[in-house]
């Protein structure tokens, strides 16, 4: 018998919502789709998860190297070498945080009056209370923490500028101000030229 086993959407953005149609009735082409669909399911989890953990990791790594820059301009050298070896670390960080949830998930039908796969669910197969032990890790790793690194950062950069009196473009309009308040040339003394 001929089965097909079809991806409904194309391409890797299709796969995150990818659904199956299948024909056939073999236990061998049930067994690949039902691969597929744990594959598949899988990788749609770890997406999500990791395109969230890079997207936080990214902010907080900003966050701290503008602190960095703001806070000690002498000491702060920006170079591609370093900033490829923060793209690399953001993205093993943010694939390892995602590990156990990866380990975890199983695709599991619904127990129905009528047998059918094509209701498949993924879901870890961990106990409720390591769930939630994994989601407040989580939350702790990718919000808590970086919410208050990046909260202290950007406390310090304004408590720096806020002190500073060499805040780039302030002087210029300080002393112009000044210079026309002090009796010094004003604009309206200055005569427009036509040619």
């Amino acid at each position: 018998m001929q089965t097909a086993c079809r991806v409904l959407k194309s391409g890797p953005a299709g796969l995150n919502g990818g659904g199956f149609e299948v024909y056939g009735d073999s236990p061998q082409h049930l067994k690949i789709v039902l691969t597929l669909q744990l594959l598949f399911s899988k990788y749609c989890n770890a997406t999500k998860t990791v395109s969230v953990a890079v997207s936080v990791l990214t902010l907080t790594f900003i966050s701290v190297d503008r602190w960095y820059a703001i806070c000690f301009p002498l000491k702060f050298k920006s170079t591609t070498g370093r900033a490829k070896t923060a793209i690399l670390l953001i993205w093993l960080v943010a694939l390892a945080i995602d590990i156990p949830e990866l380990l975890a998930l199983q695709t599991h039908s619904p127990e129905l009056r009528v047998s059918s796969h094509l209701l498949t669910q993924c879901a870890p197969n961990w106990t409720t209370e390591t769930e939630i032990i994994f989601l407040c890790v989580k939350v702790v790793l990718l919000y808590s923490l970086p919410l208050l690194l990046m909260s202290v950062a950007y406390w310090q950069i304004v408590r720096v500028l806020w002190r500073s009196d060499a805040i780039p473009g302030q002087s210029e309009v300080s002393s112009s101000s000044t210079t026309l308040a002090s009796g010094g040339s004003s604009m309206s003394e200055y005569k427009p030229v036509i040619y």
